[in-house]
């Protein structure tokens, strides 16, 4: 990977961290209709052009994640947490797959029933019960497990790799890998992980104009 495209891919940290805590406050702050008490309504929300906007914003987000993690892997190969981050790059990538694929599910899948529902088959509600929080079956486990060992091999991955790059402050290494690991979660405390990506992501791009230290000879 070119020196340019390491440059490109780590300003993709901090948009991806921004276009991934935007869709939150509308997930959070804005009510839709209970998916299970009024499934007409859900359906009517599941279908409106802002439910599909704020899924493309995330999904983009989150690809911008994982290009500025492939990035972030390059340019730290060769330092001494050159291993660590690229483990940490092949791990964080998995993990925002693996998000892109959820989100897009229930997304489209959402939006397909709601179409469903609303020309007249109501009892095609009943399906966005299991599709809700809290209802997923044994399908999803799988899926979740993979998930959450990804996101925290990612997480520490890259960690160490900026902690032992000697080109970041310590406290960067830390705060990303937190940030990482709550992006990775796709849940609303990902707001929070969505932030520390905004800030970690900047200082981790301007900061890649300094040339990168040599590895040390064993």
């Amino acid at each position: 990977m070119t020196r340019t495209l390491i440059r490109g891919g780590l300003w993709a940290l901090p948009v991806g961290g921004l276009l991934t805590f935007v869709p939150w406050l509308s997930l959070v702050f804005v009510r839709d209709a209970d998916p299970v008490k009024d499934p007409s309504g859900f359906a009517r929300d599941a279908t409106s052009s802002m439910a599909m906007v704020v899924a493309d914003v995330y999904i983009i987000g989150t690809l911008c994640i994982l290009f500025g993690v492939l990035a972030l892997g390059a340019a730290l190969a060769d330092t001494r947490g050159g291993s660590w981050a690229g483990a940490g790059a092949i791990a964080g990538v998995v993990a925002m797959v693996i998000v892109v694929g959820i989100w897009m599910v229930i997304s489209i899948g959402d939006a397909i029933v709601g179409d469903v529902v609303i020309s007249g088959h109501k009892d095609a509600g009943e399906v966005f019960k299991w599709m809700s929080g809290g209802h997923w079956n044994g399908r999803i486990v799988p899926v979740l497990v993979t998930l959450a060992a990804s996101g925290l091999v990612g997480a520490v991955g890259l960690g160490v790799g900026l902690w032992r790059s000697g080109r970041y402050p310590k406290w960067l290494a830390v705060g990303f890998a937190v940030g990482f690991l709550l992006e990775s979660a796709a849940s609303p405390i990902t707001m929070i992980g969505a932030l520390l990506l905004v800030v970690t992501g900047y200082l981790i791009a301007r900061g890649e104009r300094a040339p990168a230290p040599q590895r040390a000879l064993a």
